[in-house]
């Protein structure tokens, strides 16, 4: 019968080793570290060096590492003792010369044979007797930056093909010590801006209302979840000195960071409206006036504004393009407040419109939410829509209160995505009146 059609390749275990060991490590020091202790088993090598290339001098080298691999103390603590990478080679001294200066002249592997500390000065201290060197230049973007040289034992052979699997090794190893670097000053920049954005996001969770507006006539309740650390929904509310109730919602176009700050503008516009007595009638178009001139092309915000008259339940309304709230009627109905609605904020030099009227029943209430709510995705791609945020408010008790629909809202959106991360920042305020004193 023929024999097995699969069979092991013969490469030596001491490769595999090295491999494998490589293969552990997390951080360029324990690449080197893991690297050198399978040399010292395997190869002999008693000492290994780096020397790096001084840019735009090809004679001049700079000692970046040298490790003594028969030091019975070496430990990942103190295996880059010595090393200057990847900071601080401009502080040493560059070297020019010598048997090391010979080493690195051409591309080609170099092997010296009976290498003493008499044969370059910078080698005293380093090597205290004979050694045989093998010096393999390493690459990057197709030029020669370094070259390591692996001090062994006298009188042992080097065939071709050690020299290059030493080349491939120790350029395989080096590509890795230097993206192990790079990730980790990845890493630090990353943190660095995510405590920025956190910052950012702490800032903007400020600008929301500290605290919700009390009166016995009304019931209301809030939540904001930004999809990422910072976000661009916005809501706020305004008593008047008449005793009415003033609120409104937002959703900047787009979330993070950006979006944050446009919300800090628009927060901004809101106030200075607050502090000039602006009209109820004309606020969309006061609100746009402000913000048009700071927001980048392409950059809009959809709002809603409402005005309550508590004593009455006598509401008006302006609609800029956003999500028309939902009035959940006594008879069991929802009545959408989409009357006269404008394009968003900022699309339009000018905006203008009457709005719209509606008269709340005692037990009615508003659901006002941003579109991160009715857009909603399920890993399916299946959108939550209007239609269900409709169904759900209205199967929910007419005794239901503010916090009690919020949060059936908030539940049952999150139902639907079924643990699909959010694409878009969630808000819903809602304001049940309770009746005119």
């Amino acid at each position: 019968m023929p024999g097995p059609k699969v069979q092991s390749a013969e490469m030596g275990d001491p490769v595999l080793h090295v491999q494998r060991a490589v293969s552990r490590a997390g951080t360029e020091r324990e690449l080197i570290y893991n690297f050198v202790r399978e040399l010292q088993a395997i190869g002999e090598v008693h000492q290994y060096m780096e020397l790096a290339i001084v840019p735009g001098r090809e004679d001049a080298f700079v000692i970046a590492d040298h490790i003594d691999m028969t030091d019975p103390g070496l430990t990942l603590e103190t295996v880059m003792r010595h090393n200057k990478w990847p900071t601080g080679l401009e502080r040493e001294t560059i070297h020019t010369g010598g048997l090391l200066g010979e080493i690195i002249k051409g591309e080609t592997p170099k092997v010296s044979r009976g290498v003493s500390p008499e044969d370059d000065p910078r080698l005293v201290g380093i090597i205290h007797t004979q050694r045989d060197a093998l010096a393999v230049p390493i690459y990057f973007d197709g030029e020669i930056t370094q070259w390591t040289v692996l001090f062994r034992a006298p009188g042992l052979e080097l065939s071709e093909t050690d020299v290059r699997l030493a080349c491939a090794v120790v350029n395989m190893l080096s590509r890795g010590a230097y993206q192990l670097r790079l990730q980790r000053q990845v890493e630090a920049m990353h943190e660095r801006e995510r405590r920025k954005i956190e910052e950012i996001a702490q800032l903007q969770r400020s600008l929301l209302p500290q605290r919700l507006p009390q009166h016995p006539a009304l019931d209301i309740a809030a939540h904001y979840r930004p999809s990422d650390l910072a976000g661009g929904d916005f809501y706020d509310f305004r008593e008047f000195d008449n005793g009415q109730l003033g609120m409104m919602i937002a959703d900047v176009a787009g979330h993070g960071p950006a979006a944050a700050v446009v919300m800090a503008m628009l927060r901004t516009a809101m106030a200075m409206n607050r502090t000039m007595d602006g009209s109820g009638d004309t606020v969309v178009t006061d609100i746009n006036r402000a913000m048009n001139d700071g927001l980048r092309a392409g950059v809009f915000v959809t709002a809603f504004f409402l005005r309550l008259n508590p004593a009455t339940g006598f509401c008006g309304y302006a609609n800029a393009g956003h999500c028309p709230p939902r009035v959940r009627r006594a008879g069991g109905t929802i009545e959408t407040l989409h009357e006269n609605a404008t394009p968003p904020l900022g699309v339009l030099e000018e905006i203008e419109t009457p709005g719209g009227e509606c008269t709340l029943q005692p037990g009615e209430f508003v659901v006002l939410f941003t579109d991160g709510i009715n857009e909603t995705f399920n890993i399916e791609h299946e959108l939550y829509g209007y239609e269900r945020l409709d169904t759900l408010i209205l199967s929910l008790p007419e005794d239901a209160s503010a916090q009690h629909i919020v949060d059936a809202v908030i539940a049952d959106v999150d139902l639907h995505a079924a643990g699909r991360p959010a694409d878009d920042d969630r808000c819903v305020v809602v304001l049940r009146y309770l009746g005119g004193t």
